[in-house]
């Protein structure tokens, strides 16, 4: 375990302290979340809807989570797509065994075929593809905003980070894929706003800094290349927010006909309860991923 990782740890351990949640942290985090590995069925479900493709970036440190966030993704959908697991660069073979063990239909994406096999598709936008050859080694979320994209050719995309967990089915979601015109969808809620910077002094505007890159839904036209194109161009990639929230603002950013998700149902914050869908718990409450998210996933997933 590498410095880094041992001090999130122990930083989730303090949290869950401090919360009066550390026997139920120690007992999830350290004996049920493992425990998946030891299963030995598939915990995904097959593809019914052929115009829907899922997409979720991760890494080798996120194998555990990505794992539960995917099982219980399955278990709450109900219009499933193909899966592409897009690989930060970090993933080991035996990762990829067991991504492939638990998800055959899925199809796991390394860098190297983003570059080979699907880089042409940005031809005709010169500049995003060489912001993308020169940067994405070094930007990691550069791989989220762009890859899906181009690796997939489905009418409907799902990107999703790898530290949701889901509780109910996300109808209006699925519902989007019935509508003639169809809104794209993200989570909304951020509450200082995530900003990027650009040229000569502009920020993202105020209402699309709150945007959060949990889910990004969208009908494949209403990704603009052309505003992607005019958004890499005049980023401020000296500032270093501009780097963090480059996929996050990115999308919000890009994405036509770009709607709110319920923040009451699509949480950031707050407590768990029979209406929420799904809860998002990014590193300063991943702690709660653990008591509260599998808490209430885990025993339909493990029985």
């Amino acid at each position: 375990m590498d410095l880094r990782v041992l001090k999130f740890e122990q930083y989730m351990i303090r949290q869950a302290f401090k919360q009066g949640m550390i026997g139920d942290f120690i007992k999830y985090r350290y004996v049920i979340t493992p425990h998946i590995l030891k299963l030995n069925k598939s915990l995904e479900k097959p593809v019914n809807n052929h115009d829907l493709s899922i997409h979720v970036l991760t890494c080798h440190n996120d194998l555990l989570m990505c794992l539960w966030s995917l099982a219980s993704m399955y278990q709450a959908f109900t219009q499933i797509g193909k899966l592409y697991i897009h690989d930060d660069g970090s993933l080991t073979n035996k990762d990829k065994k067991i991504f492939n063990k638990f998800f055959p239909g899925g199809k796991i994406i390394p860098i190297e075929l983003v570059r080979n096999k699907f880089l042409y598709k940005l031809d005709k936008y010169p500049e995003i593809k060489k912001f993308y050859i020169k940067h994405v080694d070094e930007y990691v979320f550069l791989k989220k905003l762009i890859d899906a994209h181009i690796v997939s050719d489905k009418k409907f995309q799902i990107n999703l980070d790898c530290d949701l967990i889901w509780f109910k089915e996300p109808q209006k979601i699925q519902g989007e894929l019935n509508s003639d015109k169809p809104q794209s969808l993200m989570m909304y809620g951020e509450s200082g706003g995530c900003y990027v910077y650009f040229e000569e002094g502009e920020r993202l505007e105020h209402d699309l800094s709150k945007y959060n890159a949990g889910i990004e839904f969208y009908a494949r036209e209403n990704f603009s290349l052309s505003r992607l194109n005019e958004y890499l161009a005049k980023l401020d990639i000296t500032k270093k927010e501009s780097v963090y929230f480059i996929e996050q603002a990115g999308h919000a950013y890009c994405l036509d006909n770009l709607e709110k998700l319920d923040e009451k149902r699509y949480m950031l914050k707050g407590r768990v309860d029979g209406e929420v869908i799904m809860k998002h718990y990014p590193g300063p409450r991943r702690h709660q991923l653990y008591v509260e998210g599998l808490k209430v996933i885990s025993q339909n997933i493990l029985k």
